[in-house]
């Protein structure tokens, strides 16, 4: 595999925007030609994986699909969609490869639902007319569990910043991330994305969120985005062969796809 197909080094040549685009484009468009994943899988493990990536994979690919339909006309939202779909793309090929993925991802998202349930259980447990409607046996029911034990804190937790970083050490992926959850938080890059600061005069105020900075980076993150997701999709497919439909369209470009070739112990 050549080297350029691993994130983070230092000789990747980026396309130019358009063609960033394109294959973003052309992932959403290969996504429909997937056929579904077997009924039967080939293994416990692969039923775990698919169960709990499958959904992540797809919503990578739905929000790369809007963040394409708005890319002209908001483009700071569609950066917001990039940061989502980047987040569920990665996370769908790393169940792939990290030791019991799918069970450690579960056990945050058992967490959370946890957390949200002991405050809404809080909330209205004084409140006897919002859970008029619901019976005393299900109420019960869930007031218990709301005050259960929760999940211990080392099989809870989750750090993107740690998870980037096993693939590439250097930080720049998680750098790229963190650019743009800019357009998730609040942050100096909405503002510069909604003002004009090279006005002669005063700072012009941009209402669709075309000034913000960097829209190859944000491209970058695009493309990504969708090759992963991609990837990790159609690796549940029966009709499946390495480089697949994500390698046809990465590897002309020069861009990662499968983030196993990332690992250390990727062999080139």
């Amino acid at each position: 595999m050549a080297t350029n197909s691993r994130v983070g080094e230092h000789d990747l040549d980026w396309p130019e925007l358009d063609r960033l685009l394109d294959v973003a484009r052309s992932c959403v468009r290969e996504w429909t030609t997937v056929e579904a994943p077997p009924e039967t899988p080939a293994n416990e493990q692969t039923f775990k994986t698919r169960r709990v990536g499958l959904p992540m994979a797809t919503h990578a690919l739905n929000c790369t699909q809007v963040a394409l339909g708005i890319w002209d006309r908001f483009p700071w939202v569609a950066a917001s969609n990039v940061r989502v779909a980047f987040e569920h793309a990665f996370v769908a090929q790393w169940l792939f490869f990290s030791p019991d993925g799918p069970a450690h991802f579960m056990r945050v998202a058992e967490h959370d639902n946890h957390v949200h349930s002991r405050e809404f259980s809080r909330a209205i447990e004084d409140q006897p007319t919002l859970t008029a409607q619901v019976s005393a046996d299900e109420l019960t029911d869930f007031h218990a569990y709301a005050k259960s034990d929760m999940t211990p804190g080392h099989e809870r937790s989750w750090s993107m910043q740690n998870l980037l970083r096993e693939l590439e050490p250097s930080g720049l992926l998680y750098s790229s991330y963190r650019a743009l959850s800019s357009a998730v938080h609040p942050s100096l890059g909405t503002i510069s994305a909604h003002y004009d600061f090279k006005a002669t005069a005063s700072p012009q105020p941009m209402r669709s969120g075309e000034g913000s900075a960097d829209r190859h980076e944000i491209a970058q993150g695009l493309a990504l985005s969708a090759l992963w997701a991609l990837n990790a999709a159609e690796k549940w497919a029966a009709d499946y062969d390495e480089p697949g439909r994500a390698g046809a369209i990465a590897i002309p470009n020069n861009l990662p796809y499968d983030l196993s070739h990332s690992l250390p112990s990727a062999t080139e």
